[in-house]
């Protein structure tokens, strides 16, 4: 037992240490539609690393559009845009400029949340590459070839909101997230992380309170 506590607070810390990452900028479903900017750079500042997560959650009532329609735009380095959308079949999906739709496996399913996550990083090169996952699972990957960029926002357009569902979006900078806090979000089906320094001294609070019972 005092192995197992041990090694739960070591993985948070773990965490907290993988979190380099800061909360820039968070909507829930109150957010309607409109734009809103999460990156005020200007124009032509070199790009930088970072990540934006989206949750969404299917509710009682959802019904799968008649046609592809668009949930979501991330705004990008120079109209380089992605699209968060869903399929006539209830498959969630990305696409960008220069690629085509690609679609999870399965449909959506009321009562689940999906964790999409677009990771962007600056390359070697000082261009962008741009990492799509959902729920853990690559969907796509892109490089665009400009290392500048003129702002970073998202937009929930009025119309393209679907029924029965919320949405969490939150952007991240300083780091692409890692494979350890994308999981994080999925396992709770959430866009926000938490706090680093609150989730380190959670876990040693819990596993300190456990080992002080366990020496009486």
């Amino acid at each position: 037992m005092k192995k197992t506590l041990l090694t739960v607070a070591f993985a948070a810390l773990a965490l907290s240490a993988a979190q380099a990452v800061t909360v820039k900028w968070t909507e829930t479903s109150s957010w309607t539609g409109g734009k809103a900017a999460i990156a005020n750079v200007p124009n032509g500042t070199t790009c930088a690393s970072g990540a934006v997560a989206f949750a969404i959650t299917i509710n009682d009532g959802f019904t799968a559009p008649t046609q592809q329609q668009t949930l979501l735009k991330l705004a990008q380095w120079q109209a380089n845009n992605s699209w968060f959308v869903m399929n006539n079949e209830g498959k969630l999906g990305v696409k960008n400029k220069n690629n085509s739709p690609v679609f999870s496996e399965s449909a959506v399913s009321v009562g689940s949340t999906y964790v999409l996550v677009a990771n962007y990083t600056k390359t070697d090169d000082g261009n962008m590459s741009v990492a799509w996952s959902l729920n853990g699972e690559e969907l796509l990957t892109a490089t665009y070839d400009s290392p500048k960029m003129n702002g970073l926002d998202v937009e929930l357009a009025s119309g393209y909101i679907l029924d029965n569902t919320t949405i969490e979006v939150s952007a991240y900078e300083g780091a692409p997230l890692s494979a350890e806090q994308i999981d994080w979000l999925t396992a709770n089906g959430t866009a926000v992380l938490p706090e680093p320094t609150a989730l380190a001294l959670l876990a040693l609070g819990v596993a300190g309170v456990a080992l002080r019972r366990r020496a009486a």
